[in-house]
This record gives structure tokens, sequence and C-alpha cells, in this order.
């Protein structure tokens, strides 16, 4: 059991490593998909949270954007992410107010 619990313990950093090589590649759903995976395995991995804010950022859907650069802060308590949160806020309200 020792085992299996150490092998489950890397699968997270696998699929974000996976996610984000899907990413840069253009493959941003994809990228969102090993995201999501990796929080199978640890659902306070914070590395997971702010990678799926900047894929989600960056297909401007910046509702979840907010939603898991919030998440990012609560579990890592990083103030230097809240200039993300700020940013997608920003371009959110921007876009409601322009279109």
């Amino acid at each position: 059991m020792q085992l299996q619990t150490l092998l489950n313990s890397n699968f997270d950093l696998a699929y974000i490593y996976r996610g984000n090589a899907r990413d840069d590649n253009g493959d941003p759903r994809g990228a969102i998909a090993d995201y999501n995976k990796s929080l199978q395995f640890n659902p306070k991995n914070a590395s997971a949270y702010y990678n799926l804010g900047i894929t989600y950022e960056r297909l401007e859907d910046y509702t979840l954007a907010i939603a898991n650069y919030t998440k990012t802060i609560e579990l890592s308590l990083q103030l230097h992410l809240c200039n993300h949160l700020v940013r997608t806020y920003l371009c959110r309200d921007r876009d409601i107010l322009f279109h």
C-alpha cells in the first residue's frame, strides 16, 4: 500500500507537466483535462489551479480563471498571485463594459 501511495503522489506532478506541454503546443483543452486529472490525485495542488487559471485566462474564460486563481491563493497564500487575479478581473470587466 505504501508503494501505491508513493506512486500516486507523483502522478499529480506528471499530469501538470503534461498539461504544460499541451498548453505550450496549442492544446489548451488537453491541458485543462490534465490539470483536472492532477487534482484528482491531489486536490490541494496549488500549481494545478494556477495553471488552470492561466489557461482559462488565455481562452478568455475569465469566470473560470478567477475561480482557479482564487483557489490558488487560498491554498498557497502567495500574494504575488493576486496580480493574476486582479488582471483577470480587469479583463473580464473590460469585456463586459465594451461589448
